[in-house]
């Protein structure tokens, strides 16, 4: 077996220097199952050997998405280096707890979000740790084709191409069905269902020429239960724990996995806005007595997009210190 130091295809140079730590270089012989760039996986996928060189250049003439931003996504270890992600609802709560936790596992990320002017100052900040290359942020109404569709674009001017899309962005609503007003059910369910149809849209396409990529949403407990005055919620999140299925099915077979994390009452700076007896409240209605934080939520949604949790496809995942569990008849001796 041939030790590889340096590779060279077209205009991509992968060399010691382009790979970052832990596995600054390659001394020692790759053992199989050997992967190459996400780009070119989709021709050399799970080989026990290194592939000749040439036959893997042609394979990269051929396809269009191939840039200089290719990097090698496995080694010795098979764990990915250098996915891409796009996240949406992405500089605060839990996108941003989500955002902070797949650049510290080394993925570039697109950080999208209604708010530019909170996204521009989260961007600045994180670029005083990471670098430009690996991360980028667009403005983006999830809810609108045009905006969603020049997101993606953005995304491929920077990265080159998808490994994982995060669904975060949400809005919610009070009410009971006779009292809401039609442009504020009409605006939920644009942001919590639509935006999940138009970013698939934007990146499934791709996705599927590779027969690789993941795609996590975020839904809710109160899409798997009922909650007083919350129809349209309801209504959008449970329209979402059903739609990870029909997902699942369709795109297993281009070995794109769909899931879902269900989180519970999480503490978001909207959900910290409440009065501290309030917040009391809910935790003690945990069996474990607390809330859930959004960190716990990202670690969640790193482990659904990663190869971690390769057969895992279709799925809701409560987060939720156990909301969900509880059938509601009283406590008995």
């Amino acid at each position: 077996m041939r030790v590889l130091k340096s590779i060279t295809l077209e205009k991509i140079s992968l060399s010691a220097s382009s790979i970052a730590p832990p596995i600054a270089h390659f001394e020692a012989p790759l053992e199989a199952p050997f992967h190459v760039c996400r780009h070119i996986r989709c021709a050399a996928q799970n080989l026990s050997t290194i592939p000749d060189l040439s036959t893997i250049s042609s394979d990269v003439k051929s396809n269009p998405r191939c840039s200089a931003r290719c990097r090698l996504s496995y080694a010795r270890t098979g764990q990915r280096m250098n996915g891409t992600v796009v996240i949406t609802g992405a500089v605060s709560g839990i996108g941003l707890s989500t955002s902070k936790l797949f650049l510290a596992k080394g993925w570039n990320v697109m950080m999208a979000d209604f708010n530019e002017d909170l996204g521009k100052k989260v961007l600045e900040e994180l670029l005083a740790e990471y670098s430009p290359e690996r991360l980028a942020f667009q403005q983006c109404d999830v809810s609108s084709a045009r905006s969603v569709d020049a997101m993606a674009q953005a995304t491929h001017d920077s990265f080159g191409h998808v490994d994982s899309v995060i669904n975060n962005a949400g809005i919610f609503a009070k009410g009971a069905v006779h009292e809401i007003d039609e442009d504020v059910w009409d605006r939920v369910m644009a942001t919590d269902v639509k935006s999940i149809y138009l970013t698939t849209r934007a990146f499934v396409p791709e996705m599927i020429e590779r027969k690789s990529g993941t795609i996590v949403n975020t839904a809710s407990i109160s899409g798997l239960q009922g909650d007083y005055n919350m129809a349209v919620y309801n209504a959008a999140k449970g329209a979402v724990v059903n739609l990870v299925r029909a997902m699942a099915l369709d795109y297993g077979k281009y070995g794109i996995r769909v899931n879902n994390v269900n989180p519970g009452p999480t503490m978001t700076p909207m959900f910290r806005s409440n009065p501290q007896s309030v917040i009391d409240e809910f935790a003690q209605a945990s069996p474990l007595g607390r809330l859930v934080q959004p960190e716990d939520i990202a670690r969640t949604m790193y482990f659904l997009a990663s190869d971690e949790s390769d057969p895992i496809t279709g799925q809701n995942i409560p987060v939720s210190a156990g909301f969900e569990i509880y059938s509601g008849q009283p406590v008995q001796d």
